[in-house]
C-alpha cells in the first residue's frame, strides 16, 4: 500500500535544509493544486514543527532527515514498537497485534497484517530465509509467526514449550532466546520444534547476543542468578561460565575482544571472550541494572547518582599500568541509554525526558541535548554511525542519518 501523506527526501544530497524544504513543499502542494497556484517555503519553525525532530534539532546531534511517513491504523490502535532486522525493511507493531512493512529506502508502507491476538506480547522479531522464502518471524509469549516478506501473507505458525522472555536472535536454522525458566532455548524454524536449551538458572531479562568472529559463533548470554556464560551457537556447548556477584538484568555489553556485565552488587565486570577470564571489575556506588554499551574503545553505563560512566575497555599498547580495578576516564551528569556512536560522540535516549543527548567521547561534555516530546521510540541499525527511526505513537516514523561518519565522510547506502 502507498502511504499517501508519505513525505521522501533524495537521500544522499549534501545539505539538508534544501532537502527539507523541497519536502515541505511537497507536502503544501495539494491534489487540487494548479500551476497557477504559488507557495511560500516555509520557515524554519514550520519544518521544525512537521516533523518529529526538525532540522535544527536534528542537525544539532549531528544527523539529517531522509524521510518521514505513517504507517496505517484502524480506530483505536497506536503504533508500539519499531523493530529493525536487517535488510531493506522496517517493521512497526500496533496495539491492535498487527505487523507493517516499511521500506528503510522511502518510507513507503507495504503491507500490514495480524500477527497474533490483541494479548500477545510480541518478544521480537527477526527476518530469515526459509529456502527461497524470506520471512519475518515474530516471536511471541507462546508462538512463532511467519510472515511472508513480500506479501504480508502467514507462511509459518509454530506454538512453543519453551516460553521467551526476551527477543530472539536468528543464527543458522535457529531462533535463540531467554526463557522464563531460566535457559538459552535454541528454536528450529524451518520446520518448527524445540530443539536443545543450555541452563543458566534464576531469569533472563535481555536477550542472548550473538558474536561472530573467524573462530566461529557464539552466543552469550546472563541472567538474574548472576551467571554469564558463552556458548557454541552451533551446537550450544558451553564455552565457559562465570558467577558473578550479584543478578544481572541489564543487557551485556560486548566489543574490544570482551563480554560486560553490570551486576546488582554495585560492579561492572570484563570478562574475556575466548575463556572468560577477568580482565578487570569496576566497583560503583549503587547497584546495577543498566544496559552495557562498548564501542569498541570505551565501556558505557548509567549509575544512579553517578550518570554516565565511560570506562577504559582494554589496556592500551604501551599501558604497563592498567589496573585489573578498571579504569574510569570520565563520567558525566547525563541521564539516558547510550544507543550507539556516532563520529566522536555517544548518543543516549532518555525516554522519561524525550531527550536525545550527545556526549563527545574523549571528554564526556555534552555537545547536544534535544527535546522531542513526540517521540516514543527511537532505534538504530547498529552500534557505529547507524541510521536512528524515531516514532510516535500515531504511527509517524521519520528515517534520520549521520551527517559526518566515524570512518567516512559519507553515509552508507542501503542495498536494496
Amino acid at each position: 500500500m502507498r502511504n499517501p501523506t508519505l513525505t521522501f527526501c533524495k537521500t544522499y544530497m549534501s545539505a539538508t535544509l534544501p532537502c527539507l524544504l523541497a519536502l515541505a513543499l511537497s507536502l503544501l502542494v495539494t491534489p487540487a493544486s494548479t500551476s497557477a497556484e504559488t507557495t511560500t517555503p516555509p520557515t524554519s519553525e514550520q519544518l521544525d514543527e512537521m516533523f518529529l525532530a526538525g532540522p535544527t534539532a536534528i542537525g544539532s546531534i549531528g544527523m539529517r532527515t531522509v524521510w518521514q511517513s505513517k504507517v496505517t491504523l484502524q480506530g483505536n490502535e497506536s503504533a508500539k514498537t519499531l523493530f529493525v532486522t536487517g535488510g531493506d525493511s522496517v517493521f512497526v507493531e500496533d496495539s491492535g497485534c498487527h505487523m507493517s512493512r516499511v521500506l528503510i529506502t522511502d518510507g513507503r508502507s507495504l503491507w500490514k497484517n495480524a500477527c497474533g491476538r490483541v494479548t500477545d506480547k510480541v518478544r521480537g522479531v527477526n527476518r530469515v530465509m526459509i529456502g527461497n522464502l524470506d520471512v519475518v518471524y515474530i516471536t511471541l509469549d507462546h508462538a512463532l509467526v511467519g510472515l511472508d516478506v513480500a506479501t504480508g501473507a502467514l507462511a509459518r505458525a509454530n506454538k512453543l514449550t519453551r516460553f521467551p522472555l526476551t527477543s530472539s536472535v536468528a543464527y543458522g536454522k535457529h531462533l535463540i532466546f531467554g526463557s522464563k525458566g531460566g535457559q538459552v532455548v535454541w528454536q528450529q524454524y524451518v520446520i518448527g520444534y524445540f530443539w536443545m536449551a543450555n541452563e543458566l538458572g534464576g531469569i533472563i531479562n535481555q536477550p542472548p547476543i550473538l558474536i561472530e568472529s573467524e573462530n566461529g559463533a557464539s552466543i552469550a548470554a546472563a541472567s538474574s542468578s548472576g551467571q554469564v556464560a558463552l556458548l557454541d551457537a552451533d551446537t550450544t556447548r558451553q564455552i565457559w561460565r562465570k558467577t558473578l556477584g550479584g543478578a544481572i538484568k541489564g543487557t551485556l555489553g560486548v566489543g574490544a575482544n570482551a563480554v560486560y556485565a553490570a551486576c546488582e552488587d554495585r560492579s561492572i565486570s570484563a570478562l574475556e571472550v575466548t575463556n572468560g577470564n577477568l580482565r578487570w571489575r569496576y566497583q560503583t556506588t549503587q547497584p546495577l541494572s543498566s544496559d552495557v554499551f562498548c564501542d569498541g574503545e570505551l565501556v558505557y553505563l548509567q549509575v544512579t547518582g553517578e550518570g554516565l560512566l565511560a570506562l577504559q575497555a582494554k589496556p592500551l599498547a604501551d599501558d604497563a599500568t592498567f589496573s585489573r580495578d578498571g579504569v574510569m576516564k570520565w563520567k558525566c551528569m547525563v541521564a539516558g541509554k547510550p544507543l550507539c556512536k556516532v563520529g566522536s560522540r555517544i548518543l543516549l535516549w532518555d525516554l522519561a525526558s524525550h531527550t536525545l543527548t550527545t556526549v563527545e567521547t574523549s571528554n564526556g561534555i555534552v555537545v547536544a541535548a534535544i527535546t522531542l516530546p513526540k517521540v516514543a521510540q527511537v532505534a538504530v541499525t547498529g552500534p557505529v554511525d547507524p541510521d536512528m527511526f524515531l516514532m510516535n505513537a500515531d504511527g509517524t516514523v521519520q528515517r534520520c542519518e549521520a551527517i559526518v561518519r566515524t570512518n567516512s565522510a559519507e553515509p552508507t547506502k542501503i542495498a536494496p
